[in-house]
């Protein structure tokens, strides 16, 4: 479809809207898809929470109900992956060059790896030594940032 017929702002919201949708949906099923997978294979098997030395209430909630826990990550971590591929939509409409569109992509996700409250340890189910608030700032941290970065991008490459 053209941009004239629908104009540059719905397009460019459009594509964003859809790559988001796009990319938590095929984390979420794959995902899902996984956890379907290791249900049915090791069905009967044991899981002992007392293996695991809880030390806040955060974690022993996690700890008795798996599947919820399992099922709670799944969605955080479909909804950071759209995020993170609404930032790269974005990059790309900013930057026309591909080099520089994976450079600063890249760059972002080594920051937000690589901090001490790193995206990694959120997306891992049974993190044994996190806490409520350790979490939540560490996602904090990411979406503020990412968020102001797509929105700032698409309103530069709107009115440019």
């Amino acid at each position: 479809m053209p941009i004239s017929r629908i104009g540059k702002r719905k397009m460019i919201y459009g594509l964003l809207i859809k790559n988001f949708i796009l990319l938590s949906l095929l984390v979420f099923l794959s995902l899902s898809l996984n956890l379907f997978c290791v249900r049915l294979m090791f069905r009967g098997g044991k899981y002992n929470p007392s293996e695991i030395s809880a030390l806040n209430v955060f974690t022993m909630f996690w700890t008795n109900h798996p599947l919820l826990n399992n099922f709670v990550h799944i969605l955080i971590t479909s909804i950071i992956y759209g995020i993170m591929g609404m930032f790269c939509c974005a990059t790309s409409f900013y930057f026309r060059n591909r080099k520089t569109v994976y450079f600063v992509s890249i760059f972002f996700w080594l920051i937000e790896i690589l901090k001490p409250g790193s995206l990694l340890l959120i997306f891992q189910p049974f993190q044994i030594n996190s806490n409520l608030t350790e979490t939540a700032s560490g996602l904090l941290l990411f979406f503020v940032p990412a968020i102001l970065y797509i929105c700032i991008l698409t309103r530069r490459s709107i009115y440019e």
